[in-house]
């Protein structure tokens, strides 16, 4: 995942401010699919399993604009890479049911809501008016 989100301010208005630490909660779906059954037109088989959890999904860090100017005004900056950020990269883990048998190729796919877009998205909230924005 990458979060752009911050905890007030926003990442286009160059104002990102997020306390270190600070998360939002996020359901993602994990979708595993047969591989395709046609190399014609090919689409995803048969689904395997669906699994959705909750993750605590932290914010990005807050706009350096002592080190991000320029093209780079209000990222966040990464002291150990010397690079500016707009999102931050977050690893996330599912586990499957113990019962799954996965043949030896799948296709997977990942899905979540946002403000716009996603299986059913949110639409305007009391977070896509805030000063802060959504996660």
């Amino acid at each position: 995942m990458s979060s752009w989100g911050c905890q007030s301010g926003h990442w286009y208005t160059f104002d990102c401010s997020t306390t270190p630490g600070t998360t939002f909660s996020e359901p993602i779906t994990l979708n595993v699919y047969h591989p395709p059954t046609t190399t014609t037109y090919p689409k995803p088989g048969g689904l395997i399993e669906s699994v959705t959890r909750t993750f605590s999904i932290p914010y990005r860090p807050s706009a350096n604009n002592t080190h991000c100017t320029g093209a780079n005004l209000g990222k966040w900056y990464d002291s150990s890479s010397g690079t500016c950020f707009n999102g931050l990269a977050v690893n996330i883990t599912f586990h499957l049911h113990r019962h799954v048998a996965l043949p030896g190729s799948v296709v997977f796919g990942i899905a979540y809501n946002t403000s716009n877009f996603g299986y059913h998205p949110y639409g305007v909230t009391a977070c896509s008016t805030s000063s802060g924005g959504c996660g």
